[in-house]
């Protein structure tokens, strides 16, 4: 093969290092080498791979402070950048690389982007982020932030003057510490009840017994907890009971003014004559792992599994399902997850002209079609002629849509 040709089949991998908790960075450079450590996950691509390819070593994360730039307190995805080098041997087992790392490299940091899965392979033709990692990683070439922060995708968190969907910034941080409850949901539960004595606006939770008497919910999901102040009442009651439960939960973030792009929540959960004895343990586990997939700090390498698994538990649930299950995930993790409630279903088949191919049980998303779309809506929101740039922006336009067909 010419050298030339060598040049134009050059491909560029993206790979983590993680094995349960053990980065394995230090061991891979120092014996020039990289492993597959998941099992019989990913090994085509492994074996995809090329001699001559560049491959770099990455962890994800999200970081809220001691940023280079103005991050208005949103958090940001970040991707660690730790050793960088080129393919020499490919032993074709789907398992080991030989690698010339490049053992001057100093890590660098790519913001915006985190990629979550463990081997990413990144065509420098598929726009100017992907060419702008590449040549951080590989060409030493600063990253461009102001053209990122004033782009479409991120100009409404990171953008001069950016105010709106600042809920988003509010429903992360009683998300993170409601996540601390999963364990005390009777002290959670009295709390709640205790809110609802002290203001309008929380619903009763009692629930239908088999016998049609009704009792006092003895247990509750996180889903729901988002539900009472995500509801369709008035924002003045909405903050009322934002700012109890904000106070219980030691909630620092600011309270919203407005909730421009939360759709309304709802139960969340069957009564206790459809409910099994999973049900409350399998929301609270998608909850988690819904967490660990949209903040993937790259301790486990396992967190797209373990959500589709989660996820797959929970949407055939009674009184679930792909909307109730999609509008919980996108409240918790705004910026990461789609909202698929019936306006934003509208919206995406006629304003954007997107077929949702709902083939999961009862026509619903499983987990792995729910991330692979919430994928597509990504990589969209960074052109400049698609109608939204985000999922707040896409749930607040279907609203105004729902409304404009009435």
């Amino acid at each position: 093969m010419s050298k030339v040709e060598k040049i134009d089949s050059l491909s560029y991998w993206f790979v983590g290092a993680m094995w349960s908790d053990n980065d394995e960075t230090a061991r891979f450079v120092a014996n020039d080498i990289w492993e597959n450590g998941y099992g019989d996950r990913i090994v085509e691509d492994v074996k995809s791979i090329k001699v001559g390819d560049k491959i770099a070593i990455k962890s994800s994360l999200k970081q809220k402070d001691n940023l280079p730039f103005n991050n208005n307190g949103f958090y940001v995805p970040c991707m660690h950048i730790k050793a960088v080098g080129t393919v020499v041997k490919n032993h074709n087992d789907g398992k080991k690389l030989d690698i010339n790392w490049d053992k001057s490299f100093k890590q660098k940091t790519w913001y915006f982007t985190a990629y979550r899965s463990t081997i990413v392979k990144v065509d420098p033709d598929n726009g100017p982020w992907c060419k702008g990692l590449i040549d951080l990683s590989f060409n030493d070439k600063a990253q461009d932030i102001n053209s990122f922060t004033n782009s479409q995708l991120l100009i409404e968190r990171f953008g001069e003057g950016s105010n709106r969907y600042q809920w988003t910034k509010f429903n992360e941080d009683v998300t993170d510490k409601l996540l601390l409850y999963k364990n005390k949901r009777k002290e959670l539960l009295e709390e709640i009840y205790l809110i609802g004595n002290s203001v309008d606006g929380v619903p009763s939770f009692m629930e239908k017994l088999l016998d049609d008497s009704s009792t006092p919910l003895k247990d509750i999901s996180p889903f729901t907890i988002m539900g009472i102040f995500n509801r369709c009442i008035a924002d003045k009651n909405k903050i009322n009971i934002a700012t109890k439960l904000a106070k219980f939960l030691e909630v620092t973030e600011p309270l919203p003014t407005n909730f421009d792009g939360a759709p309304e929540s709802s139960w969340n959960l069957g009564n206790d004559e459809n409910r099994k004895q999973d049900d409350i343990d399998n929301l609270w586990n998608v909850f988690e792992r819904a967490i660990a997939l949209a903040d993937n700090s790259d301790k486990n390498g396992d967190e797209a599994l373990q959500f589709s698994e989660a996820y797959k538990q929970a949407v055939d649930q009674h009184d679930v399902g792909l909307i109730n299950l999609s509008i919980g995930l996108y409240l918790i993790r705004p910026w990461q997850f789609a909202p698929l409630d019936t306006n934003s279903q509208d919206y995406i088949k006629e304003k954007l002209g997107m077929d949702l191919e709902l083939d999961g049980s009862k026509k619903y998303c499983n987990g792995d079609d729910y991330s692979s779309l919430t994928m597509q809506f990504y990589i969209k929101f960074k052109g400049d002629d698609f109608q939204v740039h985000s999922f707040p922006e896409l749930s607040h336009k279907a609203y105004l849509y729902s409304n404009e067909k009435k």
